[in-house]
């Protein structure tokens, strides 16, 4: 797998933006925190009240971020269609609605 396109992360919650292969985009979510006992980076799927708040914000810029895809084509963000900055033109069915993991 790539890399993501952007990421925003704000301690150890981090969203990332992904681009299809329809040209459209979608959004990982992960926390990760250090053992205080092995000193090990872990993953979490856990947040407590404060770690969300900063999901909901970080995930309003992520899709915000996502939305301008055309205003970034300068920073070399491949967006549709295989050019650079052209918004994503497909639409979902219901098949693909029932096909998302949660």
């Amino acid at each position: 797998m790539g890399k993501p396109i952007k990421s925003f992360k704000e301690k150890g919650v981090e969203v990332a933006l992904w681009e299809t292969k329809n040209g459209g985009y979608s959004y990982s979510i992960s926390k990760r925190y250090k053992d205080k006992t092995s000193g090990e980076w872990k993953e979490s799927k856990y947040l407590y009240k404060d770690e969300a708040e900063m999901l909901a914000r970080l995930l309003v810029e992520a899709i915000k971020y996502g939305s301008d895809a055309a205003e970034h084509a300068h920073e070399g963000i491949p967006s549709g269609q295989g050019k650079s900055g052209k918004p994503a033109q497909y639409e979902l069915n219901q098949n693909d609605i029932d096909d998302i993991p949660f």
